[in-house]
């Protein structure tokens, strides 16, 4: 796309979400340009009716009517700029707004294959620190047009006294708007190029921000706080280089500009000397040139700032135009809900992006409905990446994956997802209320959510924690807020468990999922586990070997294969893998 085009789809973008503050906006912005030229022009003539007045010693009625309209024009002219600041301070505060529903909406529809790719990285890097500039551009575009709709018409104004002055006024513009707009340009260049920096400096200053209690201890806090500062002074010694060259190029185009004016008034002295311009007209001309020149640096100012933020604008444009790597057929079918889910891998390779080390080569194997799976392996071996190939997180490069029968690429994503309960060891539990925690399992549950919900608490054995809340399942989780309170990783695990018993998945996926839990506890999870597992397809990833026996089957990764299947006590039978790390943790 063209430049233009670019920004005529943001424009097109932020309309959607604010239409109202954009065409206040634009009309008062309109109404208040025209009324002030008006006002301009018809004081120049009033300034003569009160001179001819005084010389012709008329009585003071005969002004009474233009100094009425005078009032009123200067009335209207004020009236429609507070409007049109009203108007402004609408947009300005939707800004935020805008662009965190048009980022969540697009992240929300992208898939996680497309978040290991750098180039996405490096995007919303930027729009986290910039992409504010992005859908302010429409305003600055507005501001722009409604800067130069009133130079062009005081263009036309001094051109009717003396074309000379408005050539020379134009003339004493034109190395402002070069040096303003190589300005701008120069300043994209330092974000986009040092986008490294710029991530490196990010990460610095997270280590220092939230929790810091591993960095107090470890006693690493100066030594983070000076990496810091170096990253931070490479980064403000580009800025102040390019600072520098722009007040340079400032101060000359500034000289030249007020030459050009000088020459500019002494065409304008000549003419009052001459007679040629009478004191209303030199008001008008003064006004007008002032004016104008006034506007000409406002509009240059968003010429420079919209040539500074394209390049912004050009990501958040293409931001939202990524389409995700994982994607559904046409003709994909929905799963059919109430059914346990089998699973099987048909000669499956698959390799991360970019990456030339294959993580599994020509795995095959197959889970049956209603089938109780422990997946182990060493630390590397790719057992989560097995789980994110199950549920279509990555797709293989190679084989394929079939779910109850049918080619997973076929089946559609959100009817297979539905019947997917999935507690990964990165779990994430929220600051909302216990109660909102545990129901974000399944939000399209409607029917006694309260029982339910403690039902489920009770299973992940975690009614004794949330009983303990100052407002019980109506705590928040989070100590930020008053009477909120924040818990420890194994309650914290223990919400995360009972969303998972509140979803009521037909496949159970478990990825370390009591890593934080103590072992009596443990113990009370998986018995509730396993005796609520009926019609349901469980796989278990863990390094706990007493987790590990209860399950039917156990798979074993190893070398980008399964290794070994079989049941636990087969398992130790054979001299392998499994054998070894089971005597190596007793």
């Amino acid at each position: 796309m063209s430049s233009f085009q670019y920004f005529v789809k943001i424009i097109s973008l932020c309309y959607a979400k604010a239409k109202g503050p954009m065409i206040g906006l634009v009309a008062f912005s309109f109404f208040s340009v025209i009324s002030s030229v008006a006002y301009y022009i018809y004081a120049g003539k009033f300034i003569d009716v009160i001179v001819y007045s005084l010389d012709e010693t008329a009585a003071l009625t005969t002004i009474a009517i233009p100094f009425l309209i005078y009032i009123l024009l200067l009335l209207s002219s004020s009236i429609f700029e507070k409007f049109r600041n009203y108007f402004e301070v609408l947009y300005n505060n939707m800004i935020t707004l805008i662009i965190d529903e048009y980022k969540y909406e697009k992240n929300l529809a992208l898939d996680t294959q497309t978040y290991l790719s750098p180039a996405f990285t490096a995007k919303k890097q930027i729009l986290e620190q910039n992409g504010w500039k992005a859908v302010a551009a429409p305003k600055n575009i507005i501001e722009l047009v409604f800067a130069l709709l009133p130079v062009a018409l005081y263009l036309i104004i001094l051109f009717t006294y003396d074309w000379r002055i408005s050539v020379l006024v134009l003339l004493s513009a034109i190395p402002l708007v070069y040096s303003n707009t190589k300005a701008g340009k120069r300043i994209w260049a330092i974000w986009e190029d040092n986008s490294d920096i710029t991530a490196h400096y990010n990460m610095y200053r997270n280590a220092l921000w939230g929790n810091i209690t591993d960095v107090k201890l470890l006693g690493a806090g100066t030594y983070i706080l000076r990496k810091l500062s170096l990253v931070l002074s490479q980064f403000l010694q580009k800025i102040q280089d390019s600072e520098k060259k722009l007040l340079n190029n400032l101060l000359l185009s500034t000289l030249i500009e007020y030459g050009l004016l000088a020459v500019a008034y002494g065409l304008l002295f000549q003419g009052i000397l001459s007679g040629s311009i009478s004191i209303g007209a030199f008001f008008v001309v003064n006004a007008a040139l002032w004016t104008m020149k006034r506007q000409l640096d406002h509009a240059l100012e968003r010429y420079a700032q919209l040539a500074a933020d394209l390049e912004i604008v050009k990501v958040f444009v293409n931001f939202l135009g990524l389409k995700p790597i994982i994607t559904e057929i046409p003709e994909a079918r929905e799963l059919r809900t109430n059914e346990p889910i089998s699973i099987e891998f048909q000669n499956v390779w698959f390799r991360y992006p970019r990456s030339k080390t294959w993580i599994f080569k020509g795995v095959s194997f197959h889970i049956r409905a209603d089938e109780d799976i422990a997946i182990v392996g060493k630390n590397g071996a790719g057992k989560t990446t097995l789980i994110r190939l199950m549920t279509r997180m990555y797709d293989p490069q190679k084989g394929r994956i079939l779910i109850n029968g049918v080619p997973l690429a076929k089946i559609k994503l959100t009817s297979y997802h539905k019947a997917i309960g999935l507690l990964s060891q990165d779990f994430r539990v929220f600051e909302f209320s216990a109660k909102e925690n545990i129901y974000l399992g399944k939000v399209t549950e409607s029917k006694n959510l309260l029982r339910k919900i403690k039902k489920a608490s009770q299973l992940a054995g975690a009614t004794e924690v949330i009983n303990k809340l100052p407002r019980k399942f109506d705590t928040l989780l989070t100590s930020k807020i008053e009477g909120g309170q924040d818990l420890s990783g194994g309650q914290f695990q223990r919400i995360a468990i009972a969303r998972t018993f509140f979803r009521n998945p037909k496949l159970l996926i478990l990825d370390e999922p009591t890593s934080a839990v103590d072992a009596l506890a443990e113990e009370e999870i998986f018995n509730n586990i396993f005796n609520n597992a009926e019609q349901k397809t469980v796989i278990i990833v863990s390094h706990r070997f007493k987790t590990i026996r209860r399950a039917k089957r156990i798979l074993v990764v190893a070398d980008g294969k399964i290794v070994q299947d079989g049941t636990h006590a087969e398992l130790l039978k054979q001299s392998g893998l499994y054998q070894e790390m089971y005597k190596a943790q007793e």
